[in-house]
């Protein structure tokens, strides 16, 4: 009898020592993980390698988030569709689709710009393709990692999603300062659309029968305005979305705030681009494990997350050396996978199953969607009157947010742990 006791809890303990890591322990999973970092990685090989020539072909910050806007624009128009969608259908099988759609458009845009002929207008057209798939992509990503793991490892899986998010954007930008260098941006853009295809393998060898029970909606007239209805119904959910819209619209801009700053204010080539891009993926790598080990998300949580992140933003954008600004970016990517991590979590783990799909397709209008309208607004304020004020104006939109929603979070966090000391008084007098 002793001998079963001490059997138990030896996995509990080596549990508990390896809590953030706790979601490999379905292969599932692990599978999901590495096909997405090396797709993810080659994403910002893109990303790196898009902005770059943007700004070579037009010279023009406020073009560059003109770029940002039309990838993210059908995300803003069509998300609560992509959501319902993905809340239909199996999200393997969507994934499978969206990453061979998403492959074929890099190969071209690759073959296009390794041959020579670049045209700004071309690569807006692509942009705007990659954009409607991410409509069904986003939300699809998202909700299928409820498939993968248990109920009760979802916030660490969500952690550790993010944490494989943001090793992609240490590998990819740093990837692309070499290949860029050594090979010319073209390049890039062919190891993106290779990656996608590592994805498809990897989603291929996921195994069906361990997938967990995923709750489908019937087809039904009306679902969209459910979705919204339901969202706007719980006041957790809409007060996590009013966050991350604020975020999304002003703070979420690197792909336009990281280069102004490295080229204009630094004077920085490629190179110096990706350090940047890295040292924030650092940050975020360690931001996300220390999430992940935690056990459970709160509201609370998410508001000085929200605090932390602004501030550093606002101080990234007064630091006066390239020497100084490396570390403040690893600050920064901590602060932003927290953020997203946490509010990711919450989203889910609150949201009813077969509302997930359309309440995660709310978050990617939120977090991306919002881009149409941010990023030529912060790119016109980084073009103007320069790329410091780009990244003030997102830690001080962060700060602003985070002090007004942090009693109402409070609030939340004291809400559910009344329910929950009820719940346990109940249990016990019964």
């Amino acid at each position: 009898m002793f001998a079963r006791r001490d059997q138990r809890a030896e996995p509990r303990s080596r549990r508990k020592r390896h809590a953030s890591l706790s979601s490999f322990a379905y292969p599932n999973f692990t599978l999901y993980f590495v096909g997405q970092v090396i797709s993810v990685a080659g994403s910002w090989m893109q990303n790196i390698a898009q902005a770059y020539l943007v700004l070579h072909l037009t010279n023009n910050g406020t073009d560059l988030g003109f770029l940002t806007g039309i990838r993210t624009a059908p995300i803003m128009i069509l998300g609560p569709w992509g959501g319902l969608i993905v809340d239909r259908i199996d999200r393997r099988r969507m994934l499978l689709l969206t990453n061979l759609g998403s492959g074929i458009l890099c190969s071209i845009l690759a073959w296009v710009v390794i041959g020579g002929h670049p045209h700004i207008g071309f690569i807006y057209l692509i942009a705007l393709g990659l954009g409607l798939i991410q409509v069904v992509d986003n939300p699809s990503r998202q909700v299928i990692i409820s498939d993968l793991v248990p109920i009760s490892e979802l916030a660490n899986a969500v952690s550790l999603n993010s944490v494989m998010v943001n090793v992609g954007r240490i590998l990819g930008p740093s990837l692309a300062g070499i290949t860029i260098a050594a090979f010319g941006i073209g390049t890039c853009f062919a190891l993106n659309a290779a990656s996608f295809f590592v994805a498809i393998l990897t989603l291929l060898l996921i195994k069906a029968r361990k997938l967990q029970v995923a709750v489908h909606a019937a087809r039904e007239k009306g679902q969209i305005r459910e979705g919204l209805r339901y969202v706007k119904g719980q006041k957790e959910l809409y007060l996590t979305l009013m966050l991350l819209v604020v975020a999304g619209t002003f703070t979420w801009e690197f792909p336009v705030t990281v280069p102004l700053i490295a080229q204009r204010t630094f004077g920085g080539q490629p190179a110096v681009y990706g350090t940047l891009f890295t040292c924030m993926g650092i940050g975020a790598v360690i931001g996300g494990l220390v999430t992940a080990s935690r056990p459970a998300a709160s509201y609370r949580g998410l508001g000085y997350a929200t605090l932390g992140w602004g501030a550093s933003c606002f101080l990234a954008g007064i630091c006066p050396t390239l020497a100084l600004e490396y570390p403040v970016m690893v600050i920064v990517g901590y602060g932003s996978v927290a953020f997203n991590a946490i509010s990711k979590t919450k989203l889910q783990t609150d949201a009813d199953p077969a509302m997930r799909g359309r309440v995660m397709a709310l978050w990617s209008v939120a977090w991306v969607g919002s881009t149409p309208i941010g990023g030529p607004i912060v790119g016109y304020i980084g073009q103007h009157l320069g790329p410091r004020w780009a990244w003030y104006t997102g830690g001080i939109s962060l700060l602003i947010a985070g002090l007004l929603a942090m009693p109402a979070l409070i609030r939340l966090d004291n809400k559910a742990a009344v329910a929950v000391a009820s719940t346990v008084e109940r249990t016990l007098d019964a």
